[in-house]
């Protein structure tokens, strides 16, 4: 202050004075004269400071309004140019725009349409410009910025810009408030996306999905209810869902929601039955949940109804099978066990109360079948030791064959009534379970009887036994002699005429190779296959023999050894072809397999051994047997593999040959009587036959017959 008084210039100074606790502003005015002398002069500012001290005050809170405002804001000047922004424009916009834009001649504006707006500014307007989508990112590719600093960030604004005027009525300035509206669009968005998907359910799924309200009316119906009641959706709208089921249906109905409604829970899967539209029932399954406002109050129900028509058809359908089963299950003459594969029982029939009088069948089951038997034999029967061993026995052979043929013996009950049963198990799979079902029959009855008769044949057997048997046997032969020339007459005249046409046509042929001089070791082929049909000839006899004992009887299979067998076949063979070279292999040829056959498995490998050297043009013959053993079903079986080099057969001839006889004399080219013996035999066997090539995909390089018959252990 000193300096500027020794300047000699007229100096103004403020100060704040402190006049009764209070300040007070004076602005003092301080002339230097021309003698040195000063003149001093003191004015009262403090109207003028506290206008100073307001106007600072308001323009400092609307700084503040301005830069903590959550809208966008930016303040242009009268030609469209970036004065200020606040922090929200930054942040949404990333930048400002340079000194020498201008909003006014911006070309995006006006290619997007909006400069005629925006020019609507000049004229004093407010200008509202609508929502529109911003990504910094464009800016920045336009301005031909490094993009790594400006990554993409799509912004949805809604901006509206109105202009200040100065004291005179001027535009002074431009604001622009720019409100983000992004995260409100993206919610819009999932909100549609999110309506739509639950649209597209609705409309597709086969469920029908409603809503009631707390009347328990409906307000709204899914258009599934056209496929699930044949209503449209606006026909039941202002209904109850008690109109829609029959009236007893209605009342249950009632009864059971009312304190669900009451209580405002959800309810699951609540069955209930439903009018079709055309009047037929629907039983559907239902499911809802309560609907509240926003203050917590309900407003009703929105739930899902499911048709279940088709499942309770079945189930009804499957309950009267049950019903029919167990019916059926407890009516059959015979008693009937579930075992498992432990020995307990799981269920049996009421048939079962015909071999007790102190237990019921329902006391059976879950005990296992041993203490079972116990309960039919008096104690100390020493037959009940021996029958154990026996049923542990079976019991064996039954999980290794999966059937026991029926035995038969003798039980007591509690009251001392004996009777005389069969027994007969085999599996039975049972949804996923392998399950032993036990069939017990009574024949008492008939088993008396037979004791009786036994008694009388016996009387009478001492008397007759000689007269009886020479009866029997001449009325058995002139049966079975009489039944195979009725079966078999014309197939053994077919086979046998053209066994003589082969020799007559062999002899034809030597004639004119006689009388042309030909050396006899020429033709010397022909009188082997003469010597072929010959033995071919007593062969055909033979399974003939073979096939009618095959017919008119069932044949018992017993464990039959097959090495044995094949020997017996070969030498067979080489004994009916001493001049062809004919090498055999057996493999494995060291062990001992048996089958469920009898001796006419000698006949099969005889059959298949002859063929496989009658339909062979080589000099050297050869038959190789491959012999393996294999489990299938629980059951075990042998495989034999008969491999020629003969001429092999062709693919449309492969099932032709094992086919019955009557359709197999039909063939101008046929295997012969052999294979359709082998054929059957086989099959009553419980076995099977194929043939393939010994080559796959090459019939002419031979044939591989393939036996599969169950083993015997």
């Amino acid at each position: 202050m000193k300096q500027k008084i020794l300047e000699k210039k007229p100096q103004i100074f403020e100060y704040s004075i402190i006049v009764n606790n209070q300040i007070s502003f004076y602005n003092i005015f301080i002339l230097i004269l021309a003698n040195d002398q000063m003149l001093i002069n003191f004015r009262n500012v403090n109207k003028q400071k506290k206008i100073e001290f307001e106007l600072a005050e308001e323009k400092n809170t609307l700084k503040n309004i301005i830069e903590l405002n959550p809208y966008a804001i930016e303040i242009k000047d009268a030609e469209g140019r970036h004065v200020s922004a606040n922090k929200a424009f930054i942040d949404m916009f990333k930048s400002v725009a340079p000194p020498e834009y201008s909003i006014f001649t911006d070309p995006h504006l006006k290619k997007r349409g909006l400069i005629d707006k925006i020019l609507k500014l000049k004229e004093g307007k407010v200008v509202k410009m609508g929502e529109h989508w911003y990504d910094v990112s464009d800016s920045a590719r336009e301005a031909g910025l490094n993009l790594e600093d400006y990554p993409s960030s799509p912004i949805c604004h809604k901006a509206v810009a109105f202009p200040i005027f100065d004291s005179e009525g001027k535009i002074k300035n431009y604001v622009f408030m720019h409100e983000d509206i992004t995260d409100r669009r993206l919610a819009e968005k999932k909100l549609r996306e999110s309506e739509e998907r639950f649209r597209s359910l609705v409309e597709t799924t086969s469920d029908w999905i409603w809503e009631v309200d707390a009347n328990n009316v409906f307000t709204y119906s899914s258009p599934n209810i056209r496929d699930l009641l044949g209503y449209e959706p606006e026909e039941i709208i202002g209904k109850s869902p008690l109109e829609l089921m029959p009236l007893n249906e209605a009342k249950r109905v009632e009864n059971l929601f009312q304190s669900i409604l009451e209580s405002d829970k959800s309810f699951k899967i609540f069955e209930n039955t439903n009018f079709h539209k055309d009047g037929s029932l629907v039983v559907v399954e239902t499911s809802g949940v309560p609907i509240f406002d926003d203050k917590g109050n309900p407003l009703g129900y929105r739930g899902i109804n499911r048709d279940i028509t088709n499942r309770k058809n079945s189930e009804q359908k499957l309950k009267e099978s049950e019903e029919m089963y167990r019916n059926l299950f407890n009516s059959t003459p015979y008693a009937i066990w579930l075992v498992d594969l432990r020995g307990n029982i799981l269920d049996c029939n009421e048939t079962m109360n015909n071999f007790m009088s102190v237990f019921k069948h329902t006391d059976l089951i879950g005990k296992p079948f041993r203490d079972v038997l116990k309960m039919f034999l008096r104690e100390g029967d020493p037959r009940f030791e021996n029958l154990e061993k026996v049923l542990k026995e079976r019991f064996k052979i039954l999980l290794k064959q999966g059937y026991l043929k029926p035995i038969e013996f003798e039980i007591s009950r509690g009251d001392g009534k004996t009777f005389w049963i069969t027994l007969e198990s085999s599996f039975v799979n049972i949804g996923k379970e392998r399950r032993i079902q036990t069939f017990i029959k009574d024949i008492t009855e008939r088993k008396l009887a037979e004791i009786e008769l036994e008694k009388l044949r016996k009387a009478l057997e001492v008397r007759i036994k000689e007269r009886t048997i020479k009866l029997e046997d001449s009325e058995n032969k002139y049966r079975m002699a009489y039944n195979r020339a009725k079966c078999f007459k014309g197939l053994f005249t077919h086979d046998i005429s053209n066994m003589f046409q082969t020799i007559s046509n062999s002899l034809e042929l030597c004639s004119p190779l006689l009388e042309d001089g030909i050396k006899p070791d020429e033709f010397l082929e022909y009188f082997d296959l003469i010597e072929q049909q010959i033995n071919r000839g007593k062969k055909l006899i033979n399974n003939i023999r073979n096939l009618s004992e095959m017919e008119e009887s069932e044949m018992r299979l017993v464990p039959t050894e097959i090495f044995e067998n094949l020997q017996n076949a070969i030498r067979f063979t080489l004994a009916n072809f001493p001049k062809r070279e004919i090498k055999t292999k057996i493999e494995p040829n060291d062990e001992v397999i048996y089958v469920l056959a009898n001796e006419l498995l000698l006949d099969v490998f005889e059959n298949i051994f002859m063929n496989s050297i009658i339909y062979n043009k080589n000099e050297k013959i050869q038959i190789e047997v491959l012999i393996s053993e294999f489990i299938e079903n629980g059951t075990k079986f042998v495989r034999m593999e008969f491999k020629d080099n003969g001429i092999g057969i062709e693919d449309n001839k492969k099932d032709k040959i094992f086919q019955e006889i009557t359709q197999q004399i039909k063939l101008s080219k046929r295997m012969g009587l052999g294979l359709s013996m082998v054929a059957k035999l086989i099959d009553l066997c419980d076995g099977k036959i194929w043939v393939e090539d010994r080559i796959k995909g090459d019939f002419s390089k031979g044939s591989n017959f393939i036996i599969q018959i169950p083993a015997a252990f």
